[in-house]
């Protein structure tokens, strides 16, 4: 006989202290199991609220432009009317190039295209906008001003002669 009685008694109850210590694990890792899982999905649920989106009231109003935006615009469009579609575009691409450089509203600016000439900052944005329009139409979002409502209250003053 290889192993006496009393051996073998003493592997059985090793063995059932090895099962019971195996099952008191796999108990361990199927709560560790089981809270893993809870807490990914609570971390899904957070995810879903977080990316839910910020409802923002909306103002049914539009905001008219001021007069002034408007005057500019005038004068901005009178002069364009004075040059030539290559100086325009000319024009459109060096104001787009000042702006996108970061000018300041009250600052003055010289425009190559338009030698002796100063501009304020907020006429280079004007003429950046009524140049690009009448250049390259469908680039005038790329300005990052709308200036659209102003620009058709010029226009329309233009066209009626009423400034």
């Amino acid at each position: 006989m290889l192993f006496s009685a009393e051996e073998m008694a003493g592997e059985s109850v090793a063995m059932k202290e090895d099962e019971a210590c195996d099952d008191a694990t796999d108990k361990e890792v199927a709560q560790t199991t089981s809270n893993v899982q809870e807490e990914e999905e609570e971390r899904r649920e957070n995810r879903k609220e977080e990316e839910k989106p910020i409802e923002t009231p909306i103002s049914p109003k539009t905001i008219e432009p001021s007069s002034d935006t408007v005057l500019m615009l005038i004068q901005v469009i009178r002069l364009l009317d004075g040059l030539s579609g290559n100086q325009v575009r000319l024009l459109a691409m060096q104001s787009v190039a000042l702006l996108q450089a970061g000018i300041d509203p009250l600052e003055t600016y010289r425009l190559p295209v338009l030698p002796g000439m100063e501009f304020r900052g907020d006429t280079l944005t004007g003429i950046a906008y009524v140049s690009i329009v009448r250049s390259f139409p469908h680039m005038t979002e790329s300005i990052g001003v709308d200036l659209s409502s102003a620009y058709h209250k010029a226009m329309s003053s233009l066209a009626g002669d009423i400034i």
